[in-house]
């Protein structure tokens, strides 16, 4: 129980320390050849051998499992890696000071971006994916090892795949049946993810300057999930988040979507309906929100889309997604 706690403090800690990190992840779980016993001392191997058992995890998926754990277990022992970034609060002073000093050092052609991102020339370039592919857009994938945390997804992802696909609406999907047009104009939408578990989680994302003609981003989605008996930080999730220009999180506006466990709501941004039917929840109908970002104005933005499994890996979550601005 002891390193039980160990481990969840460790967690705690990465999450508060506010630095940027990457995790690696192969289909073939972690490599563990070199590690020593000495290493694994205060792993608590009986907890996630248990954790895994009720997930119904058996042969090469539970020695992945396993095997992911211990890995994340010593990255974090040992501060190799860091899975979490911070995000910023977009009303603090200390944040406007950097935001300025950004500002005040930006290059000679005054282009502001952070990151890698590569900045859309036109706002709202296939925000819509009317273009049927995800040219405007990046794709990347990563692990869920806390549901609570913003994830590193340095993984590539092939397009078109089952994880990462453009339908054309309407459509059936299998599991939950027909799809309608999104409340958006035209019938492309992106599905992201699938519904074979493995604790991955995807994330499409993309770079636009914001102006005085689509400072209002619009996004609507369908999501599916398996029903799950985990607690909310191990919960499959959908996310939909905002970067500034220098690659800042922003704490708002920041949407979570899970879920329900049977024993609690996990915590959600804005009001999210859920169907239950053959141990499957799923929206009934396309659920919309939008962004004002009318601060943003001259600046860019970076929107994330984030799909992802639970942690123990045993339950699936996908979405249909679309966008306007």
């Amino acid at each position: 129980m002891r390193s039980r706690f160990l481990l969840l403090s460790l967690l705690i800690l990465f999450l508060t320390n506010g630095t940027s990190v990457f995790s690696q992840i192969s289909n073939k779980g972690f490599e563990l050849k070199s590690i020593t016993a000495d290493s694994l001392a205060g792993f608590d191997e009986e907890y996630f051998t248990q954790m895994a058992l009720e997930e119904g995890l058996t042969g090469e998926a539970f020695a992945n499992f396993i095997s992911l754990q211990k890995r994340v277990f010593i990255d974090l022992k040992y501060d190799l890696k860091k899975y979490f970034e911070t995000p910023v609060d977009p009303n603090s002073e200390e944040y406007k000071l950097m935001i300025q000093n950004a500002i005040n050092n930006a290059p000679l052609n005054g282009k502001l971006i952070g990151g890698g991102n590569v900045v859309n020339a036109a706002p709202c370039v296939n925000e819509g994916f009317e273009l049927n592919n995800m040219s405007g857009w990046s794709y990347s994938a990563g692990v869920n090892v806390n549901s609570y945390a913003y994830p590193a997804t340095p993984n590539p992802v092939t397009f078109p795949s089952s994880s990462l696909q453009i339908v054309t609406t309407p459509t059936t999907d299998p599991i939950i049946g027909a799809i309608s047009n999104s409340p958006f104009a035209g019938n492309k939408v992106v599905k992201i993810s699938d519904n074979f578990p493995d604790g991955r989680l995807q994330k499409i994302n993309q770079t636009f300057p914001v102006t005085s003609t689509n400072f209002l981003y619009e996004f609507a989605y369908r999501a599916v999930s398996l029903q799950s008996p985990h607690t909310c930080s191990q919960q499959p999730y959908m996310r939909v988040v905002l970067k500034d220009f220098v690659g800042n999180l922003l704490i708002c506006p920041n949407f979570t979507f899970a879920s329900p466990t049977p024993t609690a709501v996990c915590s959600t941004t804005g009001i999210t309906t859920w169907s239950l039917g053959g141990g499957v929840y799923s929206n009934p109908s396309w659920q919309k929100y939008s962004i004002d970002l009318t601060s943003y104005i001259n600046s860019t933005i970076t929107v994330e889309v984030i799909l992802s499994d639970c942690v123990p890996t045993g339950h699936y979550m996908y979405s249909y997604f679309d966008s306007e601005c």
